[in-house]
């Protein structure tokens, strides 16, 4: 049998990147899952273009703050 890990976060999303980060800087061992091959989330199955529309403020990450435009919500024209 292998190496135990004692913790395994499921899914790479704001808040499984987020967590990833925390446990690093603490000298956790962890495993980060995701079950996609490309980074986009579940919009790709749904929806032909998809557009933020949430505050600019939340899309920053721990150790990665938000770097753009100061306007109050971010929109995009992201594509499959």
């Amino acid at each position: 049998m292998g190496p135990i890990l004692d913790t395994l976060i499921v899914g790479a999303g704001q808040a499984g990147l987020a967590t990833s980060y925390w446990l690093s800087r603490a000298g956790v061992e962890h495993q980060l899952l995701e079950r996609r091959e490309t980074l986009g989330g579940a919009w790709q199955d749904r929806w032909d273009a998809f557009c933020l529309n949430t505050p600019n403020f939340s899309l920053a990450l721990p150790g990665m703050p938000y770097d753009g435009p100061p306007r109050k919500h971010s929109c995009c024209g992201m594509t499959s």
